[in-house]
């Protein structure tokens, strides 16, 4: 029963959008809505650990969003709901987004799907506005040492056992939860930032392009990872974007690959975090006791991932490359600083 009713729900939105020119608003709006209360459900279960719906997911395979559905998805996209059910439904509502092609065909003009892309980067935006990564909780060593398993010897009565393990159990589930709740909220961050750029990329819209540049500045700044992705995104799009956005990335870019050529720290991957029972979860290397990291750094280096870059949309111009350092270059250089005392 639950199966055919989200067949039907699919199918009433796709029926109710079949061209650009004859949706109807309404249906539309009310179609949606069904859908993004299903996502909400299907939500709060992969919050709960419980799986996602694929049932619903599926659905989404049949919507087709046009001009006139787009007011019903942006206020769908912008909905307060609870953290982080708002961004999963929001990244699984924009999962149509990427089947649309932009791409200029004979005959057919204006492009209607470069259209709609324009018209919704705006409204991704305003919700990467509101869509901060968020820090994992910090507990006090005495507290991480109370969810280590206890020891008890024989003398410990049955009763007294069975209330402390009842109570030991409940903190580690409660610092798990939290954990867990951070580490997926951080992840939609990053995967709604993808989504941004693949967007901006698509639309076809030269205004847009420095709003990639301050995505790779800013994520960089912040020491996340999350640059590398919105790279790997301008140079698959490098081969089919014109010249004149080839340019324009290219000069935004340069300065910045300049700047960092040489660079080498750690960044944070908001998509593999290090969830631990008796310990504070982290993304990167874990600290002791007295904040100390421990473990070997898993070295990144912005520059070198820019300057590729930079050298794909130089490619496209015809003009020359960049020289790019090797990690191994910069990790010489470091080790350098180091013996000399800097």
């Amino acid at each position: 029963m639950l199966r055919q009713t989200i067949l039907a729900l699919a199918v009433t939105i796709v029926s109710a959008v079949p061209t650009w020119a004859q949706a109807d608003e309404g249906a539309s709006s009310e179609g949606l809505s069904a859908l993004a209360k299903r996502l909400a459900e299907s939500g709060r279960n992969w919050l709960a650990g419980r799986g996602e719906d694929d049932r619903v997911l599926a659905a989404l395979d049949e919507v087709q969003y046009t001009r006139e559905s787009l007011p019903a998805l942006k206020r769908q996209l912008m909905a307060r709901r609870e953290d982080p059910i708002d961004l999963y439904v929001a990244n699984r509502l924009l999962r149509p987004v990427a089947r649309l092609d932009p791409l200029q065909k004979p005959g057919q003009a204006p492009d209607k799907d470069a259209e709609l892309i324009r018209m919704l980067v705006p409204t991704v935006q305003a919700l990467r506005a509101r869509a901060h990564p968020l820090p994992f909780p910090t507990y006090s060593p005495s507290h991480l040492r109370r969810l280590g398993l206890p020891e008890y010897d024989r003398k410990v009565p049955p009763e007294r056992l069975i209330a402390d393990m009842m109570h030991y159990e409940q903190l580690r589930e409660r610092k798990v939860t939290a954990d867990r709740k951070v580490a997926l909220h951080n992840a939609e961050v990053a995967a709604l930032t993808i989504a941004a750029a693949d967007l901006i990329l698509r639309a076809g819209n030269p205004a847009f392009d420095q709003i990639l540049v301050r995505m790779v500045a800013q994520a960089e700044q912040a020491k996340r990872r999350t640059y590398e992705a919105v790279l790997d995104r301008i140079r698959e799009a490098a081969a089919s974007l014109d010249k004149a956005r080839a340019a324009s990335l290219h000069r935004a870019l340069l300065p910045l690959g300049t700047k960092l050529r040489m660079k080498r720290a750690e960044y944070a991957d908001l998509t593999k975090p290090m969830l631990a029972t008796s310990e504070n979860s982290c993304y990167g290397r874990p600290r002791d006791e007295k904040g100390k990291l421990r473990g070997k750094p898993n070295w990144a280096y912005p520059g070198i991932e820019i300057l590729k870059t930079v050298n794909e949309l130089a490619e496209k111009q015809g003009l020359p490359a960049q020289r790019v350092p090797t990690a191994e270059q910069i990790d010489a250089l470091f080790e350098q600083e180091s013996k000399n005392g800097n």
